[in-house]
């Protein structure tokens, strides 16, 4: 490769006559090439600012493109993804401006950076470069590229779980005319690894037939088959094979590094302990080759590379000791930051949040059993941690940023990323829309340039910002700090996390932590599958009212604490399935009553609030503002989708509180954004939905349909935010980070309490919920209990029949917020105001009359 560019390096340089500019380019290039090292390339880049700064001509231009193509090269060849990511980016941005036919873009900068993205974990940036030069290479006519292309985006999809997209696509690479062998290998094996993973392994074996025993991937191709299979030392023999031909010296220590932590979970597999503990620490000291190796590496020699975090996972997993597997844990969510801390898309971060979980599972099953050997509190507090730090990671870094922008207004770097973040968000969602819609080649291109800017950009920033504001930045909150808010709000906090084996729940008050384990055995699975579906169609509930009960006391019996005073303000963190469980609808007592309003509702014992995690409770606030409510109600009228009692929701809302309404035709999403910072309560009574796995989830203006990715570029800060639509709070659920809804969207710009619903909801029993909601609120000034007696209101209204008293018509509605006071005061102290100021005015009345008789 070295040899490669030094050609290319060459053949400029005998193009035509160079101007003194291009020959010191050229100079310096070839100099460095001569003699490579660290602190070489160093000087290198500080050349190359001042190049960069002259450069006028194409020539010059070409020269650069070739100076930053080099050392983007050279930084990843020294492990320097970053340097390098920021060279190749610099390359494709001077390319663009000058299209220079004579350079091969495609292979000198576009795939080796599409190929750090992908090695990095940041998976979305990586489909957005290899679509690019996919995209260039079809408009040159590039066959050999676009294979090229389709083989690296396969790898993508196969990281990211897309399996059966990368199989559509590597059969398009196979179907291409003009292959080369070694194409038609790449791709058959990709084919191959893809079906591995969709667990298809007679389909596997077709592309594993004929192997030449030189073919180091099909090799390991047929290894993880034979593991697969459970044929364990076959697949050992397999990698024995194959690790002679892979280790040399123009190998690239990271794959090496890989291929032993694949030999290493052979070892397992074959509970060979002793040597997967080898295997895992010869690949630990090919990336660290330190002169005197500990087992346990300071952290501050990690870096942001993803096979530390397999390497220490495997380690940790073959520990007799809790202690040092929990400090292997810790090292790999360390490496797991410092990738998370490099990628600015939220699309990513939520990828990788699934491996964070399922380590975060592991610790708690370490800390459980030592717990229950040594009754050590301190356990339970760490415990407490590892699962805070696994809850909405990607919501609480968000909030966390707008929190601290509100702290400091006028920061210009804080104005930055904000505007930066936007931006990034608007072009994503213009992408998403281009492709749902109407795919144009040209101006998905266009966005996929200026994402590309932006990243970069954005990455600065974010760095700037974290080293101004480290000690603001943390995501993270003390146990002491949760307790504190909870004696605030006197409340009970139930955290809950959902794992593979195991349901835990944390039950914290302002001066005791207790930790319930709860086995999820396919009786709990089946019985929160039974009640998540009694809410589904309105009638479920009324045609099994017995198995109703029972599965909302079981369920209660299992979730819940067994005692808890009455009447406390429950603060409850779901997690999984969790989240789409109306609490408020279990029963806290066994009931052989048919009729709704007798049966003990959770809903008559407690204040039920929600929040994603224990650090977004303690953030969230309640604004000391002025209500102010922007009602949205399109109504649709004389359309499939009217919404027949949405006019007197409307009413009754214009009547309890100071209201503007857009109504019909005004409730345009156009005029929703412009006015909804005006208000402090935003009410949207519409029609929404939420989604598919592939759809995102949406809401309904009058003149157009919003989708959640919209409202990640909207800046809100409203006191209040009503959703009176159906399935606001549902949407894909995400491993760690919850439904992505349309909920989280509004949560995502800014607001810190909302009142949604998490099914399907009835439109005339939504207008009578939130005409009592609105009632109850205007006199306490508290969400948390005004929900909970509207819906006490509907369950006590003699005017309802008992069959429209089922959950499914009143426990939709679940609140995420802060635990407000209720503000109001008893109307019987509101009578003896009235009825005294009638006394003073009548005596005062009388009093007047004898001085004007006496006069």
């Amino acid at each position: 490769m070295i040899n490669k560019l030094i050609f290319i390096l060459l053949l400029y340089t005998s193009l035509g006559q160079s101007q003194s500019l291009e020959d010191a380019i050229y100079a310096h290039l070839d100099a460095f090439v001569e003699n490579t090292s660290s602190t070489a390339l160093q000087e290198l880049k500080a050349n190359a600012i001042d190049f960069t700064k002259n450069a006028q001509n194409t020539n010059e231009y070409l020269a650069l493109v070739v100076l930053y193509a080099n050392m983007g090269f050279y930084d990843k060849q020294y492990g320097n993804f970053q340097p390098a990511i920021r060279s190749y980016e610099k390359a494709w941005e001077i390319y663009k401006s000058h299209q220079f036919e004579s350079y091969d873009i495609i292979e000198y900068t576009l795939k080796p950076l599409g190929n750090i993205y992908t090695q990095l974990g940041d998976f979305a940036n990586a489909e957005r470069v290899i679509k690019r030069y996919i995209a260039l290479a079809k408009s040159q006519n590039d066959s050999q590229q676009q294979v090229a292309g389709i083989i690296n985006l396969s790898v993508v999809y196969h990281n990211t779980g897309k399996h059966s997209t990368a199989i559509e696509l590597l059969q398009e690479g196979l179907e291409t005319h003009g292959l080369t062998p070694e194409q038609v290998t790449a791709l058959e094996n990709n084919m191959a690894t893809n079906l591995l993973a969709k667990q298809q392994l007679n389909k596997a074996k077709s592309f594993l037939k004929t192997t030449n025993k030189n073919d180091v991937l099909k090799l390991r191709n047929k290894a993880q088959l034979a593991m697969k299979e459970g044929e364990y030392e076959q697949a050992l023999r397999l990698l024995n094979q194959v690790e002679p031909q892979l280790i040399n010296e123009t190998s690239i220590a990271r794959d090496i590094a890989r291929f032993y932590v694949e030999k290493a979970s052979v070892f397992m597999a074959l509970q060979a302990v002793e040597n997967a503990s080898e295997t895992y620490l010869k690949a630990l000291k090919i990336l660290l080759p330190l002169e005197s190796f500990v087992l346990l590496p300071p952290k501050e020699l990690l870096y942001a590379e993803p096979t530390f975090i397999s390497i220490f996972d495997g380690l940790a997993n073959l520990q007799a000791s809790s202690t040092i597997a929990l400090a292997y844990y810790d090292l790999s969510f360390y490496v797991s930051d410092l990738m998370y801390a490099d990628y600015t898309q939220q699309e990513v971060r939520l990828m990788h949040q699934s491996s964070w979980k399922r380590r975060t599972e592991d610790c708690l099953d370490i800390l459980w059993d030592d717990y229950q050997t040594s009754q050590n509190s301190e356990l339970l507090k760490r415990a407490f941690t590892y699962v805070e730090n696994s809850k909405a990671r990607v919501l609480r870094e968000q909030m966390t940023q707008q929190y601290l922008l509100k702290l400091h207004p006028e920061d210009s770097l804080l104005q930055l990323r904000k505007k930066l973040t936007n931006s990034q968000e608007q072009l994503i969602n213009l992408s998403l829309k281009v492709q749902l819609t109407q795919p144009n080649a040209k101006r998905i291109a266009a966005i996929s340039d200026s994402l590309s800017q932006i990243h970069q950009a954005l990455r600065q920033v974010q760095g700037r910002v974290e080293a101004k504001y480290s000690d603001s930045l943390s995501t993270s909150v003390s146990l002491g700090q949760i307790q504190q808010k909870l004696r605030q709000d006197q409340s009970i906090l139930l955290l809950y996390f959902s794992g593979r084996s195991h349901i835990y729940r944390f039950d914290i008050d302002d001066k005791s932590l207790h930790l319930h384990r709860i086995s999820k055995d396919s009786v709990i699975k089946q019985q929160l599958s039974d009640f998540i579906g009694f809410f589904e169609s309105p009638t479920a509930i009324n045609r099994g009212i017995a198995d109703y009960r029972e599965t909302a006391y079981a369920l209660y019996q299992k979730l819940m604490p067994e005692a808890k005073t009455a009447n406390a303000n429950l603060m409850i963190i779901p997690d999984a399935l969790l989240h789409f469980v109306p609490f408020e609808a279990l029963l806290f007592d066994a009931s052989q009553s048919t009729v709704y309003e007798q049966m003990p509702f959770l809903l008559k014992r407690h204040t039920i609030s929600y929040n994603n995690s224990a650090r977004l409770y303690n953030q969230a606030e309640s604004q000391g503002v002025k209500n102010s409510v922007l009602g949205l109600f399109p109504v649709f009228e004389d359309t499939s989708k009217h919404l027949s009692y949405s006019l007197e929701e409307s009413k009754h809302l214009e009547e309890l509180m100071p209201t503007t309404l857009l109504l019909h035709d005004e409730a345009s999403s156009t005029n929703f954004k412009s006015l909804a910072a005006e208000h402090s309560i935003l009410h949207l009574s519409t029609h929404a939905n939420s989604g598919t796995f592939t759809i995102p989830a949406t809401m309904e203006f009058y003149d157009d349909v919003l989708l959640v990715q919209d409202l990640y570029s909207l800046q809100l800060n409203p006191k209040l935010v009503v959703l009176s639509a159906c399935e606001t709070g549902v949407g894909k659920l995400l491993t760690g980070e919850g439904p992505i809804s349309l909920a989280r969207g509004f949560q995502y710009a800014g607001a810190q309490n909302l009142l949604f619903s998490l099914w399907e909801i009835n439109d005339r029993s939504t207008s009578q919920l939130m005409a009592s909601f609105y009632k109850h609120y205007s006199h306490n000034q508290s969400v948390a209990i005004a929900n909970r007696k509207s819906k006490l209101d509907f369950l006590e209204n003699k005017e309802i029949s008992n069959a429209n008293k089922s959950p499914y018509y009143w426990s939709a509605f679940v609140y995420y917020g802060a635990v407000e006071e209720a503000k109001e005061q008893p109307e019987a102290f509101w009578i003896y105001i009235v009825i005294s100021l009638m006394l003073v005015v009548g005596v005062f009345q009388i009093y007047t009359k004898r001085i004007k008789k006496k006069v």
